[in-house]
């Protein structure tokens, strides 16, 4: 295993693979830089060595799952945008790394932020929308 690889294997309990419609007891997904290239069984990935190994016992990945409608800085409980925002960004930045993190555990790959303190806007080609 090298540490400085960017090479990547992850390793679950369980990974289903969505593009294929196939789902791996014992699997594994293999990245190259920043792209998967690679699902299968764990046993299928025991002859690469410059990879660096990431394991999620009890754990189920879904490479390439993306949720495209996230708020990481809001608790999920019901509590009024109002109520939340008014937190010390420091707060809100550790609610943030929690909610990306548990994304992470429960097999999301991607998240897209749409919205959160401070963003009142987005901006298509210097225009305000």
């Amino acid at each position: 295993m090298n540490s400085k690889s960017s090479n990547q294997i992850i390793k679950a309990d369980r990974v289903f693979d969505a593009k294929s419609g196939k789902s791996f007891d014992k699997g594994a997904v293999k990245i190259e830089g920043s792209k998967i290239v690679q699902i299968g069984k764990q046993s299928d990935f025991s002859n690469v060595v410059d990879a660096e190994e990431h394991v999620f016992e009890g754990a189920t990945l879904l490479p390439g799952l993306v949720d495209s409608h996230v708020h990481l800085t809001m608790p999920g409980d019901g509590t009024s945008v109002e109520d939340a925002m008014s937190l010390p960004d420091e707060l809100l930045t550790l609610r943030a790394a929690y909610n990306a993190k548990n994304a992470l555990l429960l097999g999301t790959t991607t998240l897209r932020e749409l919205g959160a303190k401070k963003l009142h806007y987005f901006s298509n080609e210097g225009r305000r929308c």
